[in-house]
């Protein structure tokens, strides 16, 4: 019985720490958000690493075809009509109904594009002086090292969750015998 208790313990820590990895992970782009808050509906944030050129963080639809809305490839335009490339994304910040998104743009100069949507797939891009400070923020001007070394450590925690899940099935049903 000691050992089985040893082993649910791990389990539970191991689940907690991959359900906050994930938590963390969803944001950047990597991860699933099981329990995560959700940027508003249309959207959901997305990472294009080296299986897919590099492009680094996009926002994406939030269905199945899963379009770049905001990436780093393609121009937008404002509401003003002025043309922006984005050069990096510094961070966003959302609620249940709003995204506004932190940039640098082809001239080096720090941008907040707020992200409306019409219907489907119509989005308005207007700019803002700031990120609202009612909205919650997500940095995401980190070294590419950083979020590859979450994803490596939350993948770590998965794999010893599902060994450790193993493992407490095997004590349970050893100890039935």
């Amino acid at each position: 019985m000691n050992k089985i208790k040893i082993f649910v313990t791990i389990f539970v820590l191991l689940l907690s720490a991959f359900l906050y990895l994930d938590n963390k992970t969803y944001y950047y782009g990597f991860g699933k958000g099981l329990i995560s808050y959700k940027l508003p509906n249309y959207l959901k944030p997305y990472y294009s690493g080296s299986d897919l050129g590099n492009t680094g963080f996009a926002l994406t639809e939030n269905d199945e075809t899963a379009i770049d809305v905001l990436n780093n490839i393609f121009p937008i335009y404002l509401e003003n009509n002025k043309k922006i490339k984005i050069k990096k994304f510094l961070g966003y910040g959302f609620s249940e109904d709003v995204i506004v998104v932190k940039i640098v743009d082809s001239t080096n100069k720090e941008i907040y594009i707020r992200i409306l949507n019409n219907n489907k797939s119509d989005y308005i891009f207007d700019e803002l002086k700031s990120i609202p400070k009612n909205l919650r923020y997500i940095n995401l001007d980190k070294d590419l090292n950083y979020f590859k070394k979450i994803k490596l450590i939350k993948n770590f925690v998965l794999i010893s969750l599902i060994l450790s899940f193993i493992f407490l099935l095997k004590e349970i049903l050893y100890k039935k015998e």
